[in-house]
């Protein structure tokens, strides 16, 4: 659960403590080279400073942590608005899981790539970077909200690639608009509905 997790970076309540604990996190947000500085100790390089968190929280709880907006944490998170709970099935697709088990291991073979966008898929960029804009510019659905619309193009870069890297056999140095355009449908059809409905919800509309 992420409630323990949240709680323990304000242990130290509004110390220098609070502060540096949540700002590593935040740091580890775009993921870079890191050096880690340890008093009395030697220094120690990372070489990309990079977390993926993954878990669950009840809209109570959260709300009883109290502002977690004020310096972007929650903003980097991608919200799923879970719906009610349906009888639990053993069915599982065997073949689906060795097809993504494969592909995830000759990602892995790949190492370091540079992908350029089509002039395709920038124009598609830009178009869902006027949405994303146009969006965050209204201040009806308060700071958090505005927050986290504003880290979306990021996130649209982030899903392109992943995309490019799933439909495409082999990787190749330019990204196709039909993998913008799957970054493109997953933003408006999935991450903002229910960023905004996690948003209001935090607010106590």
């Amino acid at each position: 659960a992420l409630a323990g997790w949240l709680g323990s970076l304000d242990r130290y309540g509004s110390g220098k403590g609070a502060s540096a604990s949540r700002g590593i996190w935040l740091t580890a947000y775009n993921g870079s080279p890191y050096s880690l500085h340890r008093i009395g100790r030697h220094t120690r390089p990372v070489d990309n400073l990079s977390v993926s968190l993954l878990g669950g929280i009840q809209m109570e709880r959260l709300r009883e942590l109290g502002d977690l907006t004020s310096d972007g944490l929650l903003q980097r998170f991608l919200p799923v608005m879970m719906r009610a709970s349906r009888l639990d099935s053993d069915s599982f697709n065997g073949s689906a899981y060795l097809h993504w088990d494969q592909r995830l291991r000759e990602l892995i073979e790949i190492g370091a790539v540079s992908i350029e966008l089509s002039p395709e898929a920038k124009a598609e960029r830009e178009r869902i970077a006027v949405l994303i804009h146009n969006l965050g510019a209204g201040e009806s659905e308060g700071p958090g909200w505005q927050g986290f619309v504003g880290k979306l193009m990021g996130v649209w870069g982030s899903l392109a690639l992943i995309m490019h890297a799933i439909w495409e056999p082999q990787i190749a140095f330019n990204l196709k608009v039909e993998n913008a355009k799957r970054a493109t449908k997953l933003i408006e059809g999935f991450v903002l509905p229910h960023g905004l409905a996690f948003y209001r919800a935090v607010g106590g509309t």
